[in-house]
């Protein structure tokens, strides 16, 4: 008999094995189709690969040491708690959770798209090329978490905390927050946010170990994002279809301008004349704030 069990071994559901139901897999998909109350499901050590969980209330759900990559969670809801879990791959959509604890788990290639999370901790988790879509993510902790590459995109992400003890950056490098919504919370263990890149999100409210003044300059067919502080200057052309901005230190920007556009190759695209008089203002503007910095020291 193969037995869907809480953890106190109460029986949710079972089948006899057979042709039909040869594995747990099997009968944990017949479970989920025929919508079967999967209230304190306890799943430990099985391969779960796959899965297509749709409307399913997950409350009070766990997975300990499971295989459940490329698992499809679609109009979900309820708490989930996995630990030593392989998500890899996997998908959230259009689902709202109370909770979600993951610790010592592989999420690399996860998409969470248009669903809320009301409350969520993850630690030790690799997360690696991840995306956050279209999502509210309230008291959303990443504990000595890996998110490079990492894109969060027109999010909420009121009280987010990225934690790390790590010092050097390859744990966050190349994480995006792209037209982001009450971006705050602890995020002191961002050293140096050149980094990562930030478009259209208000950076007002984060917390940051440097606290890095930040201009943003606005033209007729550009706009630039500096922190000059920490050498960086994200910016876009106004027909840059892509989601990301570009991203080059100062040195790297004044090269850029001053020898035609070479690397980030804007042209033949955008207005010639225009675009350059825009950015060549901004250069004369980095360049007064560097020589009167050098004044004042």
């Amino acid at each position: 008999m193969i037995q869907l069990l809480t953890d106190d071994k109460k029986v949710i559901y079972e089948q006899q094995q057979s042709e039909m139901f040869p594995d747990y897999c099997s009968v944990l998909r017949e479970a989920i189709a025929y919508g079967i109350s999967l209230e304190g499901l306890c799943v430990k050590s099985e391969n779960i690969d796959n899965i297509y969980w749709r409307g399913t209330n997950l409350k009070s759900v766990s997975f300990q040491n499971c295989s459940m990559k490329k698992s499809t969670f679609l109009d979900c809801t309820g708490i989930l708690h996995c630990y030593k879990c392989n998500l890899d791959q996997s998908r959230f959509k259009d689902s709202k959770f109370k909770n979600i604890f993951i610790s010592d788990s592989v999420l690399s290639k996860l998409s969470f798209r248009n669903s809320l999370s009301e409350q969520s901790f993850l630690v030790d988790c690799d997360l690696t090329n991840s995306i956050f879509w279209e999502s509210r993510l309230n008291n959303i902790t990443f504990h000595t978490c890996t998110l490079p590459h990492t894109l969060f995109y027109r999010c909420t992400l009121e009280s987010l905390n990225l934690l790390h003890n790590r010092i050097s950056s390859d744990w966050y490098k190349n994480a995006a927050f792209i037209e982001c919504d009450n971006l705050s919370g602890n995020m002191k263990s961002i050293k140096n946010i050149s980094e990562l890149y930030f478009w259209e999100t208000n950076l007002s409210k984060s917390n940051f170990a440097k606290d890095d003044p930040i201009t943003i300059i606005e033209h007729r067919r550009s706009k630039l994002i500096l922190a000059i502080e920490s050498d960086v200057i994200w910016w876009k052309t106004y027909n840059r279809i892509e989601i990301l901005p570009f991203r080059n230190s100062v040195k790297e920007f004044l090269e850029e301008v001053g020898n035609n556009f070479p690397s980030t190759d804007i042209y033949p695209d955008m207005d010639d004349l225009d675009v350059k008089e825009e950015m060549l203002a901004v250069c004369a503007y980095i360049q007064y704030i560097q020589e009167l910095k050098e004044v004042n020291e």
